[in-house]
């Protein structure tokens, strides 16, 4: 799940899945690696990554990558939706059940 995640991240233990990340340059990995980096010394400071050559250079991939880039845009924002309704329909639920408490409290006194 999302929390799981952010807490490896913020561990520092995080990969780039395939096929996620299959289409991603070697360049652009390391660049991300280096602003992830958990210690302070080692992470990239903004002039470091100014100067990476993913950032200044032309080490970007040649290759086009919107095909997959948008279809798992496509398939997060599907996911994000079902969270949403799901959460709405939770809240909605918890609205009921309040309102018949309160209303079996009132005529109960």
């Amino acid at each position: 799940n999302d929390a799981n995640l952010f807490a490896q991240i913020l561990k520092g233990e995080f990969e780039f899945d395939s096929p996620y990340w299959d289409d991603i340059s070697d360049s652009a990995k390391d660049f991300i690696r280096q602003l992830m980096c958990v210690d302070v010394d080692k992470r990239f400071t903004c002039r470091q990554a100014l100067a990476h050559p993913w950032i200044s250079g032309n080490a970007a991939s040649n290759k086009n990558i919107h095909g997959t880039v948008s279809e798992q845009l496509k398939k997060n924002f599907a996911k994000s939706r079902w969270k949403q309704a799901y959460h709405a329909a939770t809240v909605i639920h918890q609205m009921r059940r309040m309102a018949l408490n309160s209303g079996a409290a009132a005529s109960n006194p």
